[in-house]
C-alpha cells in the first residue's frame, strides 16, 4: 500500500478580488482530494514549495503571512493527524476514506487555532526576516536567543496571541529572573514588546490589546563608567612593550576616545584604504557596523603619537589594528560578528590590567584596598560624549560625532552623568543660613 500525500495549492479560478483560494489537496493512488481553507492571496504571495517545518507556504510580501502561515500550519498539522489516526486503525487512506476523516478533523480545529495567528510563529518569522539583512544578522542572533528562551518557558510550538496575557508574561519574568539579572531580562521584554506591536501593527486578529502595557519594561541605569583627561594622560605615559599586546589595546582604546568615541567593531575592521592624508591631515572613510551608514573622521593630532606607526605601515586591503587574522574571510556577517566578539572581550581584558598599571583609581573597599576603574573599549564612548558635554558642545554637535540616529538616543546616553553634574553646583550653598 502506497501512502497518500498532503500539499497546498492555489484554487485556479480567481476570487472577486483578484486573490486566490489556498487548498488542501490529497493525493493517493493517482486520484485526488481538494479541500478549500480561509486563506485568500494573490498567486505572487503564495510559495507551493513552502514544508510544515518552516511554515512557509506564505510569503512575506503578504502583510498577514505570519498569521496565514500559522492557520495552515494548525490545518496541515491536523489533516495529519486524521491521516496517522487511519493508518494505525488499519483503513487504507484512500481519498474518500481520508475525506471522510478530514471533514471530521478540520471541522472539530477550534476558531482560534485556524483563525487567529501564533505569537511564537510569528516571533520565528521576524527572526528569519532579519536574518536576510547582513546588517541584522546580528540582531536576529540576540532575538533568537529570547524566542529559544520563551518557548522553552511556554513549553509548547503555538501559542495564540490572545494566550500571550500579562500574567504568563510576569510568570515568564520571574522565571527568567532566576537565570539572569534584572537588566538582562527586562531587555528580553522589550523586544517581545516590539515583536507584538509589529503583529499589532498588521491588525492581527488576537493583538487588539497589548499585554504588554502594565508591564515595565524599563530598567535602573547604571551609572556609566568614564576616565577624565587625566586617566587619559596616565594611561598614554605608560612605558609599555611594543612586542606584547597591552602596548597596542592601550594605543587602540585611546584611538577609540580620539575618533569621537568610535565603536570597537570599526575600529577592528579598518584597513589601510579607509585612511586618506592630505597635507599631513588623515581622515578616516568607514561604514559603521552597526547601522552601515558611511562615516568621515578627522584624526585629532594628539592621536598620531598613539597610530601613527600604524599610519606609516598601513597596506591598503589590511587591517590597520593587529589584532583580527588578515588571512581569514571576513565576508560572512555572522563570522565577522563573532571574531570582533571574541578580540573584543580579550582587549576588555587587558584594559582592566591597564587601569592597575595606570593606578585609575575609582575609590576605596571598606579594607581601604584601591578599586581600580573598570575599562572597557566602550569607557573610550562614554568618556568622549562626557567630555564634549561638559566643554559645552552642542548636543546635536555630540549625537552626530557619536553616530546616533536622533538627538533623543544622545540625550538617554548621558543621562548617568547627569546626576554628578547636577550635583556639582551644591557649591552655591556654601554660604547659605545655618541652624542656629
Amino acid at each position: 500500500m502506497v501512502g497518500g500525500s498532503f500539499k497546498f495549492i492555489l484554487r485556479d479560478r480567481p476570487n472577486e478580488d483578484g486573490t486566490h483560494t489556498v487548498r488542501l489537496r490529497y493525493a493517493y493512488n493517482q486520484k485526488d482530494y481538494k479541500r478549500n481553507t480561509n486563506v485568500r492571496v494573490k498567486p505572487r504571495e503564495f510559495y507551493p514549495k513552502g514544508t510544515l517545518s518552516k511554515a512557509n507556504w506564505i510569503r512575506p510580501s503578504n502583510s498577514n503571512y505570519a498569521i496565514h502561515n500559522a492557520t495552515l500550519k494548525a490545518i496541515f498539522e491536523s489533516a495529519l493527524k486524521a491521516y496517522n489516526k487511519l493508518l494505525e486503525l488499519e483503513i487504507e487512506p484512500t481519498v474518500e476514506n481520508v475525506k471522510n476523516a478530514l471533514k471530521g478533523s478540520l471541522d472539530a480545529l477550534e476558531p482560534e487555532e485556524v483563525q487567529e495567528g501564533c505569537y511564537l510563529e510569528y516571533f520565528q518569522n521576524a527572526i528569519e526576516l532579519m536574518r536576510q539583512e547582513p546588517q541584522h544578522r546580528r540582531t536576529a542572533m540576540n532575538y533568537e536567543a529570547i524566542y529559544n528562551k520563551f518557548k522553552e518557558f511556554v513549553g509548547k510550538d503555538r501559542l495564540p496571541f490572545s494566550q500571550l496575557t500579562p500574567k504568563l508574561i510576569r510568570d515568564y519574568e520571574l522565571w527568567e529572573l532566576q537565570r539572569n539579572g534584572r537588566t538582562t531580562v527586562s531587555k528580553s521584554l522589550q523586544r517581545m514588546n516590539k515583536i507584538f506591536k509589529d503583529a499589532a501593527k498588521e491588525e492581527l486578529p488576537g493583538t487588539e490589546k497589548n499585554p504588554f502595557r502594565n508591564i515595565k519594561l524599563s530598567f535602573e541605569s547604571r551609572e556609566k563608567e568614564k576616565l577624565e583627561l587625566e586617566d587619559f594622560y596616565k594611561l598614554g605615559e605608560l612605558e609599555l612593550d611594543p612586542g606584547k599586546k597591552e602596548y597596542h589595546v592601550r594605543n587602540l582604546f585611546m584611538f577609540l576616545f580620539y575618533a569621537h568615541g568610535m565603536r570597537i567593531g570599526d575600529a577592528l575592521t579598518l584597513k589601510g584604504q579607509d585612511i586618506r592624508e592630505s597635507n599631513g591631515i588623515y581622515t578616516i572613510y568607514y561604514k559603521m557596523e552597526k547601522t552601515n551608514n558611511r562615516v568621515e573622521v578627522e584624526i585629532p593630532f594628539p592621536a598620531l603619537s598613539f597610530i601613527g606607526e600604524y599610519l606609516q605601515s598601513k597596506k591598503y586591503n589590511k587591517f590597520l589594528f593587529p589584532f583580527l587574522n588578515n588571512s581569514l574571510d571576513f565576508s560572512d556577517h555572522c563570522f565577522r560578528s563573532r571574531q570582533i566578539e571574541a578580540k573584543t572581550a580579550y582587549i576588555n581584558k587587558v584594559l582592566k590590567q591597564l587601569a592597575k598599571k595606570a593606578g585609575l583609581i575609582k575609590g576605596y573597599n571598606d579594607a581601604g584596598e584601591p578599586e581600580f576603574k573598570n575599562l572597557s573599549c566602550h569607557v573610550a564612548r562614554h568618556s568622549f560624549a562626557d567630555l564634549a558635554r561638559r566643554k559645552g558642545i552642542d548636543l546635536y554637535v555630540i549625537s552626530k560625532a557619536l553616530r546616533h540616529s536622533s538627538v533623543k538616543i544622545t540625550e538617554q546616553y548621558l543621562s548617568s552623568f547627569d546626576a554628578k553634574a547636577v550635583n556639582s553646583i551644591n557649591h552655591i550653598y556654601e554660604d547659605g543660613p545655618k541652624k542656629a
